[in-house]
Order: C-alpha cells, then structure tokens, then sequence
C-alpha cells in the first residue's frame, strides 16, 4: 500500500518549493535584465560586464541556502502545528473505541498558534461533556431501576397474594395497590417531562394569567397533604401578571412544596408571588434544615438528593426529579430557578419569569 503524505511533509515541500520558484524566477528576471542590457545598451553593459561564474556559483548557492532555510522553517513550524493535531486525532480514535476519557494533550511546543490551543482546548471540552453525558446515562439507568424496582415488587407481592388467597381482598389492600400505580404513573410522568424538556418538545399552552390565582388554588389543594407532614402554608401573594402556561406554573409549585414536605422540618412554609425588576418571582421558604454547603444550582440537576434525604417524611426520599422539573419549565419560559439558604435557616426557592406586557 502506498504510503500518503504527512500534513508536516506536505508543508515542508510546498514551502520549500515556493522559495524555489521564487529563487529561480529571480534568477530568470537577473538573466533577462543582462540580456536586455548587452543587446540594447551596449554602452551601459561595458561598464556592467555580464556576470562571472564564480557569480554564478555564489547565486546558485544563495539559492541553495535558500532552499534549506525555507525546509527548515517549515520543519520547525509545522511540528508546532502537527504536535497538536496529532493529540487530537489519537484521543479522538480512543473516543471512537469508548474510551471517553481520553483527552488531547496541549504541547509547550504549540503555544505559539492560539488556534490549535483553542482547537485542543475545544475538543477537550467536548470529550468532558460526552464523558459526563455518559456517567449521567448510567446515572439514569441506576436509579430508574431502582425507584421501579420498588413499587413493582410490592405490587407482585400484593397481586400474588391474592391470586393464592393469603391476602382477602379489602379496601386497604386495593389502597395500597393504587398507591404504588400511582407511584409508578409519578415517576413515569416525570421522566417524559424530562425528556420532553431536553429535546425541545415541552408544549406550552401560554396565555395572561394571574400567577397568584395558579398559585392560591395549589396551595387549597396541597394544604391538607403539607399539614399531615407538619407543615402550615402561610401566603403572601401579590398580582402578578405573567404570559405562561398556567398548568405548568401549578406543576412548579407543586414540585417546590412536595419538596418541602420531604425534607423540611415541621413548621411554616411561605409561599410568595411578586413583581422585581420586569421579573414575575414564585418563592417558597422553609424553616430548615436548608440546604447542604456543596449544593450549589446542583440541586436542579436530575436525580441530585442532598445528604438530608434519608431523613425525608414517610420514608421516601423521591426519584430526584422534583426540582429538576422545575428548572426545566423556568427555562422553557425564558425563566430560571435559584435555590439558597435564609439568613436565619431553612431553604428558599425562587422561580423567576420574565414579563411581558399585552401587545
């Protein structure tokens, strides 16, 4: 097989071949200028005698070194640019055999192009992102099967039972029953949620609403739910008008206090709606534990629990997609999510929309 041509030989010999043809082109033009002088300005040529041989040889020389010089510039700059590109193209064929862990390396050599720095720099970046796209799959994966393991078996258990007469069936057990389906339908609902949200697909059916009419028929429907965990919703609700889906507004609030209820400590919980800065502001403030120190926005990443999660009510810390809904429908209005400890403990919330005013 015929062996091809590297970039950096391919530079060295188009480099030293334009030094040559610019070398010999001189060389042409120096021969033609004699000519012209000997044949039409005889007077001028006796003062000007045509060039000696050892002028010939001194001009073949200069051209020789001139050929060298140009092979060895090239040499030197085209190792800085191949060094790089030969990182990128090796850690790019370990990427393709699933090593996503390998990473172009940044020689001292290359510095001198930013383009191949920002170049490996780039790649680097990209091989991060699709390392961490994977740890997040097998994340996924991990955790999905767990959180359906559980309502699964019991509803196998319960099913079971009752097909070989160990349990009689009664209102309880059919409770229980539908209180696993419904976890299954929970789970299941917010992982198209966030699907959806990923790929772009979120419908939203916006108009004007008063967020603070979305806000007070959740709280109605969620007090009883929040008060048998030990929690009393206290509202502060000012007129907020706001262009968005006002299901989805309901869907946030929802998610925020079912957080509350899982991890806050028995006590108030202030809901607010307020208008800051062409911003409409949905917050939520518990009275503690708060927040862990290394949270961060990590609270809205899909499948993140805090370390306070095992001590969740009722036993049940929740898939980790609560808050992680939230973000993702701020986002599809334009909005974002925030998360922080209060002075005095516990943990806000705040959802914060863009306004816009009737055209």
């Amino acid at each position: 097989m015929k062996q091809s041509v590297t970039l950096g030989q391919k530079l060295v010999l188009y480099m030293a071949g334009a030094t040559g043809l610019a070398l010999v082109g001189l060389s042409a033009g120096m021969f033609l200028f004699y000519w012209i002088e000997f044949e039409f300005l005889a007077d001028a040529a006796k003062e000007a005698p045509w060039p000696e041989p050892i002028e010939w040889v001194v001009m073949f020389a200069l051209w020789i070194l001139g050929l060298l010089g140009s092979a060895l510039t090239a040499i030197y700059f085209g190792r800085k640019l191949i060094l790089p590109l030969n990182s990128v193209a090796s850690a790019a064929r370990l990427i393709a055999t699933g090593d996503l862990s390998a990473r172009a390396s940044s020689h001292p050599e290359s510095a001198t192009f930013k383009e191949t720095q920002h170049l490996v720099a780039d790649f680097n970046t990209m091989a991060h992102q699709l390392e961490l796209s994977r740890s997040n799959m097998r994340t996924w994966h991990m955790v999905i099967s767990h959180e359906l393991r559980t309502p699964l078996t019991v509803l196998r258990g319960r099913l079971q039972g009752l097909a070989d007469g160990i349990f009689a069936p009664d209102p309880k057990l059919f409770s229980t029953l539908i209180d696993q389906v419904e976890s299954l339908t929970r789970i299941v609902d917010d992982l198209g949620t966030v699907a959806r949200t990923d790929n772009g697909h979120l419908e939203l059916l916006r108009e004007f609403i008063d967020m603070s009419k979305e806000v007070q028929s959740v709280v109605s429907a969620a007090s009883p739910v929040c008060t048998e965990a030990g929690l009393k919703i206290e509202e502060k609700l000012a007129p907020v008008m706001l262009f968005a889906d006002g299901a989805r507004i309901r869907q946030i609030l929802l998610a925020l206090l079912d957080n509350a209820r899982r991890y806050a400590s028995p006590g108030r919980v202030w809901v607010e709606t307020l208008s800051h800065r062409h911003y409409a502001i949905l917050r939520v403030t518990d009275e503690g534990p708060g927040l862990p120190d290394e949270a961060g926005s990590s609270v809205f990443d899909p499948f993140w629990r805090g370390q306070h999660s095992g001590t969740a009510v009722g036993g049940s810390s929740g898939i980790g997609l609560g808050l992680s809904i939230v973000q993702a429908i701020a986002r599809c209005h334009g909005g974002e999510a925030f998360a922080r400890n209060a002075p005095g403990g516990g943990a806000v919330f705040e959802v914060h929309f863009p306004q816009y005013t009737r055209q």
